[in-house]
């Protein structure tokens, strides 16, 4: 058996360092890289933004059927000053009024007796979060209530206003104003 030698490199051979060509190649590589990465950074900078609006366009529809599936399906929606109860899908002897907290930006679903007053236990559930803004007022013609209602809400962060009109036109005589 016979072992190969290497042949031994003289010391200036093996501390010769880079060529000229492969130091202009790596600066190339390094320029390439470092030009594509402001783009890079970018992208992926703009995907939670846009995310962030599809979301909210998600959760606003998801609020809006919601809101419209009640409203056409009572049987009695009542108005009272700014508020709008609405007679909750599945137990008719309660109403549900929809209320924004402004400091927790929480959309809640407030469920209330036949007499107006709030459920002890259990009353409000949570509907929506990171709301700024929120409004659901009837539609009025000639000093009575079409049975029109526009939906307005707007998230915290986001200068789109979400607007949407619902109509149920069999509630146009099933509204009925409460006076105190």
């Amino acid at each position: 058996m016979q072992h190969r030698r290497q042949p031994k490199q003289t010391k200036r051979q093996s501390q010769r360092g880079m060529t000229l060509i492969e130091l202009l190649i790596t600066l190339a590589v390094m320029g390439l890289m470092l030009s594509i990465l402001p783009n890079f950074i970018a992208v992926f900078t703009k995907i939670p933004k846009a995310s962030s609006a599809r979301t909210h366009v998600q959760e606003f529809r998801h609020v809006h059927l919601f809101i419209e599936k009640t409203i056409r399906t009572a049987d009695t929606i009542v108005i009272d000053g700014e508020n709008v109860y609405v007679q909750d899908m599945e137990t008719p002897k309660y109403y549900d009024l929809y209320t924004l907290s402004p400091s927790t930006h929480m959309l809640y679903r407030d469920k209330y007796y036949d007499t107006f007053v709030p459920l002890s236990n259990g009353f409000r559930s949570q509907l929506d979060a990171e709301v700024a803004a929120f409004e659901l007022a009837p539609e009025w013609q000639d000093d009575a209530p079409n049975g029109r209602f526009r939906l307005k809400m707007q998230y915290t962060g986001d200068p789109e206003i979400y607007e949407t009109e619902i109509y149920a036109p069999k509630h146009a005589q099933s509204i009925t104003l409460r006076t105190p």
